[in-house]
């Protein structure tokens, strides 16, 4: 099976899109592969061994646009796998038709458009994490999970030895990711037990104003020496900070179950998430639906505390592999 992979990056350092090197490797290492091509549109210069890289980095969009269809159109593909982006599944369906290559999208995200809904009816196949992370139904749309990376699941735990206890967010500083409400919330914890302590780990994207309140909001209530925001990160560094950390606070309003929830319990981190899709997928273990006040913020601590077995962690990397993953996408394009 000759595979053609469109992403709008291939670079392990990119603070959003890295973990996507990990999906490629792991679609270039199944016997059903005989050779993979990645298109990608950044100017990063990441090689991935058994696969040759496409970059485009036009600057106009006619431009990019032509360069993409001349790349796609001297290419020999069997299978089309474009990574959230329909706009691209649109501009190559009719020479992949021609080609009478399959094609497919990954998409996870609740924005709705008109790319996206004629790219549903051209693709033979839409891949989503769950059935609550894409915006409309549609018989073509398969929710096959998420996938958890090998790094997070080899990570060795780091317990803390001062007695202080740990908490991590992971998430852009947005609204919708609430993380002033997430500081507001540790500020219970904090007042309940003074040596815990909070890293706020995620890139602002645009977002500097979100960020600033963020960082008023702790001031008001105090909380300098105790949260840190840190936007300089890498993707590579992600498992150890689970792994560091005691919980992980979750306060999202996605929707649907966020990888990062499952990211943190493959590295043996708790969670304490107030999303009702952690309780939808992993029962009542991890999620809270009540009030965040003091009794809340005791259940944190306690969950913190307690930590995650090692039997309920291989449970979730079992059931979330990249492997497993990359193995439901490849069997429905090999139909």
């Amino acid at each position: 099976m000759r595979l053609l992979i469109i992403t709008q990056s291939v670079d392990d350092q990119h603070p959003v899109l890295g973990f996507f090197v990990e999906w490629i490797k792991a679609f270039r290492a199944d016997s059903r592969i005989d050779s993979v091509d990645v298109i990608s549109f950044d100017n990063a210069s990441m090689e991935i061994p058994g696969c040759t890289i496409h970059r485009i980095n036009e600057a106009s969009k006619f431009r990019r646009v032509m360069a993409f269809r001349q790349t796609i159109s001297r290419l020999q593909t069997d299978v089309v796998f474009v990574h959230m982006t329909p706009i691209w599944l649109l501009a190559g369906s009719d020479i992949w038709k021609r080609q009478k290559a399959k094609m497919s999208l990954w998409y996870t995200h609740g924005s709705n458009s008109w790319p996206l809904r004629w790219a549903v009816r051209r693709s033979n196949v839409t891949f989503t994490a769950t059935a609550k992370a894409f915006p409309f139904a549609s018989p073509k749309v398969a929710a096959i999970g998420h996938a958890i990376p090998p790094s997070f699941s080899s990570v060795v735990r780091r317990p803390s030895i001062d007695g202080t206890i740990r908490f991590l967010s992971v998430a852009r500083m947005m609204p919708r990711k609430r993380i002033v409400e997430t500081v507001e919330f540790f500020s219970r914890i904090h007042h309940i037990e003074p040596r815990s302590s909070l890293d706020l780990v995620g890139p602002t994207l645009g977002s500097d104003e979100y960020a600033l309140n963020v960082k008023k909001r702790i001031a008001d209530l105090e909380l300098q020496d105790a949260i840190r925001i840190i936007t300089d990160f890498r993707i590579a560094d992600m498992p150890d900070a689970y792994a560091s950390h005691d919980a992980f606070l979750h306060l999202s309003e996605t929707g649907s179950l966020d990888k990062v929830v499952l990211e943190a319990l493959a590295s043996g981190c708790a969670v304490f998430s107030t999303n009702p899709a952690t309780r939808d997928a992993l029962g009542d273990s991890w999620s809270y639906s009540g009030v965040l006040d003091d009794a809340a913020a005791r259940i944190a601590i306690e969950r913190a505390q307690k930590g995650v077995t090692e039997e309920e962690r291989q449970r979730i990397i079992q059931a979330y592999s990249l492997s497993v993953l990359v193995t439901k996408i490849l069997d429905q394009l090999s139909k």
